[in-house]
């Protein structure tokens, strides 16, 4: 069903029993009423799946404390950052409207009844400050979540690897283009079937490109494989869809010879290096590799024949596949893992470490608060791999793998990464528009539940809305004072300040008799005089230039810096949209 028509399916909210007046059967509740502006957090209370989800929505007052170190969970999401490690604002705020607070908990709930989730708890946030949360129940077992109930993430689990593997590369301990066997000797036999077979290198299990089958199903009743079995595992012989390096193809074997890999290096699991350097550090205090003891967890069901039926089997346990999806964790959790992963753009100047060290030159993370550089982090969040197109409302995205991420390029959000989770008995999704601070987690415990269309329901609904944050123009002193002095210049043209302004190339490229002429051109078109309206760095060493002219569009000019230092003006030109 379309996302529109979603949008449309009837559901009615129930509210707290000593919230309101019981309403006579079949009459509609009126909505509670919001402020306006409000940004805060939400909890939906909803009943029974028969007459479709039903709830109350609960305003709770945000209280914006700014940036703080990261605590133990009390119930909001706080950075995970020092106070001196702040992101920079690089876009407008983002405010949740009354109105679109309510758009978002209905399709959220129609959602859940339209696909069978027994229960979802979602939460929003924009720089790491949680905006918006709630849970939607359509099955009421007894379990009422909130944003710190725990799910099993699944394959989410999967960045959380690759951080593990970009740290000890970071230190030195490995690099991703060593072959596997150089630190696990045991997976020397691990080739693909023919001659030419390239080596599999650390890279390719990080990327999805070392030639397994796609093996989602089969790996998601492995978790609990151990030594023993991934040793007969590789001694019985591995499938191969392709040859290393030529294709993606998503691999839950992959990362679990990573865990491998990782384990011959250090001589420590991955699970336990995870949760020594970023579940602790991060205080992801409700994240962990075993079913939690408490009751405060989703169970997990399969629909089946028109009912909801219990998965019946106890959870898979922490074995040597377990990296490629075993972890349990929260929406808060995961908004926190969010808001350290997001807080790596845009790169910047300041104390957090933004560099791995030198492979010769070993050294531990500097400070809990950063637990991989920044420039790890970023590096997690490129598109190494090419996995196909997307058609989305009106418009196209480019979609491809990094490492543990799903990254999209889209022509509205710009770069859109994330991952899914998906095992029996539970979906999930988490995704962040890096440009626009805005990020997204919903978790259930349905199997395979398609937390990934809802997120993308939810981004959508809020394009719809114009809601979301727009970002900033570049912060780019070095653009900014070269346009300023190129305007200068054709205002009142010098070949002496030419000379100091302008790379070597410039004068042979195009002369200044010919260039001044055409600068006294553009001064006449512009009414006699240059004021410029705006400088755009469209990055830190180009940008255009907007000035107004009497009458129309203003007139643009857009300008290069050259590589060689001292910074020079290489290139100027009119831009020309006619």
């Amino acid at each position: 069903m379309p996302p529109a028509d979603r949008a449309r399916r009837p559901h009615r909210r129930l509210p707290a029993a000593d919230a309101r007046p019981e309403a006579p059967r079949g009459e509609r509740l009126p909505r509670p009423q919001l402020p306006g502006g409000v940004r805060g957090r939400f909890v939906q209370r909803l009943g029974d799946a028969r007459g479709g989800a039903r709830g109350l929505l609960v305003p709770r007052a945000r209280v914006d404390q700014g940036p703080v170190p990261a605590v133990p969970r009390d119930g909001h999401l706080r950075r995970a950052v020092r106070r001196d490690h702040r992101r920079p604002v690089s876009h407008t705020p983002f405010e949740l409207g009354p109105e679109l607070v309510e758009a978002i908990v209905d399709r959220i709930g129609a959602f859940a009844t339209e696909h069978h989730c027994p229960s979802i708890a979602w939460g929003l946030s924009c720089d790491g400050v949680v905006t918006a949360s709630g849970a939607t129940v359509v099955h009421d077992d007894g379990f009422h979540p909130t944003s710190g109930s725990v799910y099993r993430i699944a394959s989410m689990t999967k960045s959380f690897t690759a951080a593990a593997v970009l740290s000890l590369r970071d230190e030195g301990v490995l690099s991703l283009d060593d072959r596997i066997d150089r630190h696990a000797p045991e997976l020397a036999a691990v080739r693909a079937p023919v001659d030419d077979a390239a080596p599999i290198r650390i890279r390719h299990l990080l990327t999805m490109t070392a030639g397994f089958v796609t093996d989602n199903p089969w790996g998601d009743r492995h978790l609990d494989i151990d030594d023993e079995g991934m040793d007969a595992l590789v001694r019985d012989g591995i499938v191969f869809s392709g040859a290393t390096g030529s294709a993606f193809d998503y691999s839950n074997l992959g990362y679990g010879l990573l865990g491998r890999v990782v384990k011959r290096a250090t001589g420590r699991r991955v699970q336990d290096l995870i949760a020594e350097r970023f579940l602790e550090p991060l205080h992801l205090t409700r994240t962990t590799w075993l079913q939690p003891d408490h009751d405060d967890r989703a169970r997990p069901y399969r629909w089946r024949d028109g009912a909801w039926v219990p998965e019946g089997l106890d959870p898979l346990g922490d074995g040597e596949i377990a990296p490629m999806g075993g972890l349990w964790s929260t929406v808060d959790d995961v908004l926190r893992w969010v808001a350290f992963l997001s807080d790596a753009f845009p790169s910047r100047d300041d104390a957090a470490p933004s560099a791995p060290s030198a492979p010769s030159a070993p050294s531990a993370p500097s400070a809990p608060s950063a637990p991989l550089s920044r420039a790890s982090r970023r590096e997690m969040q490129e598109m190494h791999r090419y996995t196909g197109t997307l058609q989305l409302p009106g418009r196209t995205a480019v979609n491809g793998y990094g490492y543990g991420l799903r990254v999209r390029s889209c022509a509205r959000l710009g770069r859109v990464v994330g991952h899914s989770g998906g095992l029996p008995g539970y979906g999930s999704h988490m995704r962040w528009a890096v440009e626009r601070g805005l990020a997204m987690t919903a978790l259930s415990n349905v199997t395979y539940a398609p937390m990934a269309d809802l997120t993308q329901d939810v981004f959508e609904l809020i394009l719809e809305h114009d809601a979301f944050p727009v970002p900033l123009p570049l912060d780019a002193p070095l653009v900014n004072e070269s346009a300023r002095r190129l305007v200068a210049l054709l205002a009142d043209w010098d070949d002496d300040v030419a000379d100091e302004l302008f790379a070597d190339n410039v004068a042979p490229d195009e002369p200044y008799e010919r260039r001044r002429a055409e600068a006294q051109a553009w001064l006449a078109g512009c009414g006699g005089s240059f004021e410029i309206d705006q400088v755009i760095a469209t990055t830190r060493a180009a940008g255009r230039i907007l000035l107004r002219r009497p009458e129309g569009e203003p007139f643009e000019i857009q300008f290069k810096l050259s590589p060689a230092g001292p910074p020079r003006i290489q290139k100027y030109a009119e831009i020309d949209d006619t």
